[in-house]
């Protein structure tokens, strides 16, 4: 059963907690689906920061004391994994990745699943702000995107005119192929962006036909980092 964003409580929750810990680009895209009544079927959001060494076993130590458990799989040495499920459809990933040098370390973060459910529990919530806002500084780098659904749609070209117009975009390239058609732009919707030759973008769509003919919609800011 695919899942529609509830508007009285997601904005509740969010007018209650994001003034004080801060906004992250899911939060942004969330919004958005709520305001132009976009179903959301999935989402992810992936944090990157890199760390100096000497840190690592203070990073380690807040990352299990946080409810993570280490993969005890993973033979590499240089990488490090930890688990959190806050339900059933709701999963957390922590990845330390050493350098050849072992002078910096990059920690990445991935939240993914149903994260409608995430803004539906407040505790839940605030594991998950608190994590995220423990481990991580002002110098972190963002991504998230969400799966959306338009069932009474046929032809796809119809819904890039509706995110065109919600979005209010500027297009900065396209690739078309059958079956499958990416967008890269920027919209002033969203606060992330990185630089391109030509200016800054921080929005990526993509639209692609399944076996079934179900057409499945994916907005990134600043890009899509889940394979579309």
């Amino acid at each position: 059963m695919r899942l529609i964003i509830h508007s009285l409580l997601i904005f509740s929750l969010l007018d209650l907690l994001l003034p004080i810990q801060g906004k992250t680009p899911l939060d942004e895209l969330l919004h958005f689906a709520e305001e132009h009544h976009y179903q959301v079927d999935y989402g992810e959001l992936t944090i990157k920061e890199s760390f100096k060494f000497e840190q690592l076993d203070d990073l380690r130590t807040h990352i299990i004391q946080s409810g993570f458990t280490k993969n005890q799989t993973d033979s590499d040495l240089e990488l490090e994994k930890y688990q959190r499920q806050l339900n059933q459809n709701l999963n957390e990933q922590v990845t330390i990745i050493q350098t050849g040098d072992k002078r910096e370390m990059t920690v990445n973060y991935q939240l993914s699943g149903n994260v409608v459910k995430l803004f539906q529990n407040k505790e839940n919530y605030n594991l998950y702000k608190s994590f995220i806002g423990t481990i991580y500084t002002n110098k972190k780098q963002d991504y998230a995107c969400i799966s959306l659904s338009e069932h009474d749609m046929i032809v796809s070209g119809y819904f890039f005119e509706k995110l065109q117009t919600n979005l209010k975009y500027e297009e900065i390239d396209r690739l078309e192929e059958p079956d499958f058609i990416v967008i890269s732009g920027y919209s002033t919707k969203f606060s992330q962006k990185i630089p391109t030759e030509n200016g800054q973008m921080n929005l990526q769509i993509s639209a692609r036909k399944g076996s079934n003919g179900e057409i499945t919609f994916m907005v990134g800011t600043p890009i899509l980092t889940t394979e579309y």
